[in-house]
């Protein structure tokens, strides 16, 4: 009865953490809330319209946020910015912020907002527990296809899933 019960318990955990951890999707991406920038410019999703765009949640305070970081600044390497982009938004303080920027500089634009504003925006994103690091990839027309609730983004796992998107995006160009 013991490895019986041990079974259904392994299995329903596994089924639990691939939901959490990365599920595809197809909802429209709301309305993001008021974001800036450490140079202070203001961000304008439609800036990113027309690419695939992988929207990394973060705070400076968030261990596992900070470790992947520098594989997040290595996936946008692989890629022209006007082809995908790798956005991070942080649920922290501005001078936190840059602050944290100055010991670990990213390639990748980054923006910070009001922490619950950030992560009310990552709900409807599909944060459904609110938790650091999340992140969603959204294809050119601004639909999330997939999520990652905690855990590291790996370069490895990320770039089938972003190359997918960029095909899928040439063939459907080449029909329009």
């Amino acid at each position: 009865m013991y490895g019986y019960c041990r079974r259904i318990l392994t299995c329903t955990l596994l089924a639990v953490s691939w939901i959490a951890i990365g599920s595809t999707t197809a909802a429209e991406v709301p309305d993001p809330p008021a974001l800036s920038s450490p140079t202070g410019g203001q961000f304008a999703l439609d800036r990113y319209a027309g690419r695939p765009l992988l929207v990394n949640f973060w705070a400076t305070w968030c261990l596992p946020c900070r470790i992947e970081m520098p594989d997040l600044d290595e996936l946008q390497s692989h890629f022209d910015a006007e082809q995908f982009t790798v956005l991070g938004v942080a649920a922290d303080d501005m001078v936190a912020v840059i602050d944290y920027l100055e010991t670990l500089p990213v390639d990748y634009p980054i923006y910070a907002g009001d922490p619950d504003e950030v992560f009310a925006w990552s709900e409807q994103l599909g944060n459904r527990v609110l938790g650091l690091p999340f992140s969603a990839l959204l294809d050119r027309s601004g639909t999330v296809r997939w999520v990652k609730m905690g855990g590291r983004i790996e370069v490895n796992e990320m770039l089938p899933l972003v190359e997918a998107l960029l095909a899928q995006n040439s063939s459907e160009g080449a029909r329009e």
